[in-house]
């Protein structure tokens, strides 16, 4: 048994969930999941936390029927690797607790749902989008090529 001693209001509070402006951003890999989608194929779901905004996911169907579906997973899944640095990912687990940069969108005909259009190294981006009211934040040092980059321990809430 865990004590808690939470109070509980009557009354819900309000979130409001905002999509992101569309643009480049940089993130971490937090959690890849494997969830169903609604017809029933296995998808593999990318979460990624971007830096002060909050989190964006990436769908893939990488076991679709449609080779289509299929061929846009995998090109997915080779930027990721580019953008790492790397040259084969044998495991998802290679990717989690891993800077990347993202640019993010809307999906298609719904402009209140953000969903990653591709990724990309993390270099420091000049005109990131800023939400409104975030003062200005000044340009980040140069970041050594992806391939010399080394991986990112992970953060202190994954170790075990």
């Amino acid at each position: 048994m865990v004590a808690l001693n939470l109070d509980v209001p009557a009354e819900a509070t309000s979130h409001s969930y905002e999509p992101l402006p569309a643009g480049d951003y940089v993130g971490d890999i937090v959690e890849i999941s494997f969830p169903m989608s609604a017809a029933g194929h296995e998808q593999l779901c990318i979460q990624v936390r971007i830096d002060g905004h909050g989190s964006v996911w990436e769908y893939l169907n990488y076991k679709h029927p449609s080779e289509v579906a299929k061929n846009i997973a995998m090109e997915k899944l080779q930027q990721i690797g580019r953008a790492l640095g790397m040259s084969h990912i044998a495991d998802t687990d290679q990717l989690i607790a891993r800077r990347i940069g993202v640019y993010v969108g809307f999906k298609k005909g719904d402009p209140k749902k953000n969903e990653i259009k591709s990724f990309s190294a993390p270099a420091p981006v000049q005109n990131q989008a800023v939400a409104v009211g975030t003062p200005p934040v000044a340009p980040a040092a140069p970041v050594a090529s992806p391939a010399a980059a080394e991986p990112v321990p992970a953060p202190a809430w994954r170790a075990g």
